[in-house]
């Protein structure tokens, strides 16, 4: 497990924000650093699921993410070069009775 990834299932939120600081000040990609935060979110999901961690616990992680994406989203929209679309979905459902 990734430094960030303990960080998070710990609820450190001042480590964790130390963390995101010092890798992108090394130049490590946002995408990386996301896939960290997953593997720590993914941590306190399973902590919840035994019974170790409870509700607040679990927002209390979402609340140190949602930092964390407020630092890195500017980073991925420079990175992504724009909007691009993935193409198009269609949705629907047959009209009339089912039998």
């Amino acid at each position: 497990m990734t430094n960030i990834a303990e960080a998070l299932r710990d609820l450190n939120e001042d480590r964790v924000s130390a963390l995101v600081d010092e890798k992108l000040q090394q130049g490590i990609s946002p995408v990386d650093i996301i896939k960290e935060c997953n593997e720590g979110i993914a941590a306190v999901g399973d902590l919840f699921a035994s019974g170790q961690y409870y509700l607040t616990e679990l927002m209390f992680s979402a609340e140190i993410l949602q930092g964390v994406m407020a630092k890195l989203e500017p980073l991925l929209a420079s990175i992504g070069g724009g909007e691009q679309s993935a193409g198009t979905v269609v949705i629907g459902t047959v009209k009339g009775t089912y039998p």
